[in-house]
């Protein structure tokens, strides 16, 4: 039996933590490129789902997918 699980394969209850968790890292990412604090940071997130008509969790969702599929390419400074 495999122990290891990702975050979307747990129970139904922890689909609000999954929310939150996603929403926590797209507002870090904001934090790190803007240099901006948490509460700011939440607000532009917030700001940029209102002018797309979307809802934050999945702009967060985009958000931290598109870091990931950076991350996988190998940004690398050889």
């Amino acid at each position: 039996m495999e122990q290891r699980q990702s975050y979307k394969q747990q129970p139904a209850q922890s689909a609000a933590e999954e929310r939150r968790y996603v929403v926590a890292q797209a507002t870090g990412v904001l934090i790190a490129r803007f240099g901006i604090d948490s509460d700011a940071a939440y607000d532009k997130l917030a700001l940029m789902a209102a002018e797309e008509r979307r809802p934050v969790i999945d702009v967060a969702r985009e958000m931290v997918k598109g870091l990931e599929e950076q991350d996988s390419r190998g940004s690398r400074s050889d």
